[in-house]
């Protein structure tokens, strides 16, 4: 059996990590809808709350949609993706 060989570490690359996080970036933008639409007559730790609740929700129907509909050739190369960006995290975390 014939390895791979190893890509070289592109620069472009870590910007890449901002794309490979769209849950993310949906539930943020789903609490920031509910943080405005919550009415401002309701206390601060309610309206955090539901907030909290509102993005977190979003997070996990949108994760377990993406369970349910990926195969693993899929997962593969996600992982392989996101194994390229943990290379450069550490190099931030150790400078």
């Amino acid at each position: 059996m014939q390895k791979k060989a190893k890509q070289r570490a592109n620069p472009l690359r870590a910007f890449h990590g901002l794309f490979i996080r769209p849950k993310v970036y949906v539930a943020v933008a789903a609490a920031a809808l509910v943080w405005l639409l919550v009415p401002q007559t309701i206390p601060l730790a309610g309206r955090l709350a539901l907030t909290w609740n509102g993005g977190g929700i979003t997070y996990l129907i949108i994760s377990f949609w993406l369970m349910a509909t990926c195969n693993s050739g899929h997962i593969r190369k996600r992982a392989e993706r996101e194994d390229e960006l943990l290379a450069l995290a550490r190099t931030f975390c150790l400078t």
